[in-house]
């Protein structure tokens, strides 16, 4: 399996490669990928999100923070540069009997479960697909599937802006229900690759996202506008 431990885009760029790179695994033109990565301050709607039913307007407008629609179902969130992103493209063959959805769930998210309390942290798993440190949530996750390939993505909250989190997606006292873990990206990011090479029972090849990769997100972005007008 490749791994990318990706280098910094814009948040377009980085929300197109989710579906590009499934739909390139699931017609074998692109390998099974573990992909750390982070996004710039934006805003990401779930597939089937209304942006006046999730997202402060004005705020964004004030503060010009874009927003963007992603692939995948799930709620909208609020990302920074204190936000790991972490992207599993795996195909089913390779998932075998934790192909399904409830499964794979339970597989991705307790990767990050694992890898937390390694580290020391009383993580646990609260179904379909969030990570809880003592009760708060410090990850979200949602799934994109083309035929035989799955991408799951997680968010993991290392030092992102709370106070600006809650404006943004109207939550009031959002240190409540919310938390860092407050971990440096790099030891995140160590943590969770070992966890995954555990779990998943596979090895991992340093890569990089590839020229050809880059060309069709490109061209995918000349034909569908991620990025929402408001």
């Amino acid at each position: 399996m490749r791994l990318v431990r990706d280098i910094p885009r814009s948040a377009e760029v980085n929300i197109a490669l989710e579906e590009i790179l499934t739909k390139r695994l699931a017609r074998g033109s692109s390998p099974e990928t573990l992909r750390l990565w982070v996004n710039p301050p934006c805003v990401v709607l779930g597939r089937f999100q209304r942006l006046k039913d999730s997202v402060n307007i004005e705020f964004c407008r004030k503060f010009k923070l874009p927003v963007f629609r992603r692939v995948s179902g799930g709620g909208t969130i609020y990302q920074d540069y204190g936000n790991l992103n972490i992207s599993f493209y795996i195909l089913k063959d390779t998932l075998g009997t934790k192909w399904s959805v409830k499964e794979s769930y339970k597989l991705f998210c307790g990767i990050i479960v694992k890898a937390l309390k390694k580290l020391g942290f009383n993580a646990s798993h609260k179904p379909p697909g969030d990570v809880l440190v003592n009760g708060k949530k410090v990850s979200g996750s949602a799934q994109f599937r083309v035929k035989n390939a799955i991408l799951h993505h997680s968010t993991l909250m290392l030092k992102v802006n709370l106070k600006r989190l809650g404006n943004v997606l109207k939550i009031e006292n959002p240190e409540k229900i919310l938390a860092n873990i407050n971990l440096e990206r790099k030891k995140a990011e160590k943590i969770i690759i070992d966890t995954a090479l555990e779990e998943l029972n596979v090895n991992f090849e340093i890569g990089n996202i590839t020229n050809s990769e880059l060309k069709e997100v490109n061209e995918f972005l000349k034909i569908k506008r991620l990025l929402l007008n408001f």
